[in-house]
């Protein structure tokens, strides 16, 4: 039985009070072999225009900029965007981060690549309606024949573990779940986050009524992003499309 009252806006309130403390999470610990893997995947290269939505701390588009890519990082939380710009600054990488929503976004055909991952912006809104609206804009903002990256929760995964995932619905994709969480100062509190986990038939739908062509649908896991077949063992989804 969850214990608290669900917030649809939670992710936009619980990342400035994570601060620092959001680059401790276990999600943020596999950035270079994730990158690594979308370098070779994506043809990435120096001087490639890169869309990173929700972007948190900038973990991925600093190592991206230091490779030589033009990367725009977007996200909610200025104060992730804040420690972004002093690591972007310690590794002397140049990144233009921009603080807003990515649903608010006018970008219109600037970028090569846009990302979205480990859900920075896509899946955690309030309805399937708001997670379209972020595929709509990474649509528009890039290039015809523009690559997307995408993750996405893994519907098969958390259907194999009811135990462990009591407040998945099997029939809508929903899940919520409590998590503890220990803010930047040491604060501790416990939020009610629902998402949305994903069938690899039912993303290569929606990216298809949005614009894309679907290239391809892995299994991921933190840190061990790959050509994997996606079934019940990886708990994530990366979605490669491109703009037709």
């Amino acid at each position: 039985m969850l214990s608290q009252p669900y917030d649809p806006r939670w992710y936009a309130r619980i990342y400035d009070r994570l601060g620092a403390a959001y680059l401790e999470l276990p999600f943020t610990q596999g950035t270079i072999q994730e990158v690594a893997f979308l370098v070779d995947e994506l043809s990435l290269a120096p001087g490639k225009r890169i869309l990173d939505a929700g972007c948190g701390a900038g973990r991925h588009a600093i190592e991206l900029a230091a490779l030589g890519c033009s990367v725009t990082g977007i996200d909610l939380s200025a104060r992730l965007l804040e420690i972004g710009l002093e690591m972007a600054r310690s590794r002397q990488a140049l990144v233009n981060f921009v603080h807003t929503d990515v649903r608010d976004l006018s970008y219109e055909q600037m970028f090569d690549v846009a990302l979205s991952l480990c859900e920075g912006a896509f899946g955690i809104l309030e309805s399937d309606a708001e997670n379209r609206r972020v595929l709509e804009r990474l649509h528009a903002a890039l290039k015809p024949g523009g690559l997307l990256a995408l993750n996405a929760l893994n519907r098969s995964y958390l259907a194999t573990r009811p135990e462990t995932y009591p407040g998945h619905d099997t029939t809508s994709g929903w899940t919520e779940h409590e998590e503890g969480l220990r803010y930047e100062g040491g604060r501790t509190a416990t939020v009610l986050i629902k998402d949305r986990a994903f069938a690899a038939d039912e993303m290569a739908t929606l990216l298809a009524e949005v614009g894309f062509e679907t290239v391809a649908i892995y299994g991921a896991s933190t840190g061990d992003f790959g050509r994997h077949a996606l079934d019940s063992s990886r708990m994530e989804m990366l979605a490669v499309a491109r703009r037709t």
